[in-house]
């Protein structure tokens, strides 16, 4: 199978990708899940919420960290805007909790989507190269403001089982592993949303958290070939 690619990279300040199980003291994934790089790519495209999950799960999506995971902890002070009665200075509202957020620090990924849709395929295309985004794109929360930059369009086949990996991917392709001098992290995360923002699938995923190449031995992995260079990708798939 071959075809065309997609690939921009995003980044930030901060950002804050939260793991489903946490509550009151919200951990966060090294990179964005799948769903997120969805939500990314309906911001852009000026996606409204009731319509942006079905149109979005037309497309793969990957994402490569190429800045090394650094967390770091704040504490958040959020206010009760909804049962409080007052109208004028956020300062008077009384109903306060302070939550310990953890957050990725100046994070930096490259995302990579395909689609067989092709007309959306080059409508994300046009605004891509045209440096514009219908919405302001965040890093997991509205407030984790991030940058976009279009690097290219390339091109990616699947070539069966391969020897590299460099981006996240779900435990299921692995075959063999060599993890002499890498840093990984295993996080289980959903694969997709369903039409009432209902949770889709489940599955565990691994990446290294440094930015550094994976070797070993891996199925299900695209080579993606741009500016004379070549990435094995990961795409995140909806099920039709």
């Amino acid at each position: 199978m071959k075809g065309k690619v997609l690939i921009f990279d995003i980044w930030g300040d901060l950002g804050h990708f939260r793991k489903f199980f946490t509550t009151s003291s919200p951990l966060t994934y090294p990179c964005p899940p799948p769903t997120t790089i969805r939500g990314i790519i309906g911001a852009i495209l000026g996606l409204g919420k009731n319509e942006y999950i079905s149109i979005t799960n037309a497309f793969d999506v990957g994402v490569r960290i190429l800045n090394p995971v650094k967390k770091i902890k704040m504490g958040m002070n959020y206010v009760d805007t909804k049962s409080s009665s007052v109208s004028g200075s956020y300062l008077e509202i009384e109903n306060r909790t302070q939550v310990y957020l953890e957050f990725v620090k100046n994070p930096k990924y490259r995302v990579y989507v395909r689609s067989k849709d092709e007309d959306r395929f080059e409508w994300l295309k046009t605004m891509l190269e045209n440096g514009q985004t219908h919405y302001s794109v965040s890093l997991g929360l509205a407030y984790l403001l991030g940058s976009i930059q279009f690097i290219g369009e390339g091109e990616f086949e699947n070539k069966g089982e391969v020897d590299y990996v460099d981006t996240l991917f779900t435990s299921d392709c692995l075959i063999r592993l060599e993890i002499s001098g890498l840093k990984m992290s295993k996080d289980r995360m959903l694969m997709y949303m369903e039409e009432g923002r209902k949770p889709g699938e489940y599955k565990d995923t691994i990446v290294e958290i440094s930015g550094n190449r994976i070797k070993g031995k891996f199925k299900n992995i695209s080579v993606v070939s741009c500016s004379g260079g070549e990435d094995y990708v990961f795409f995140f798939t909806v099920p039709s």
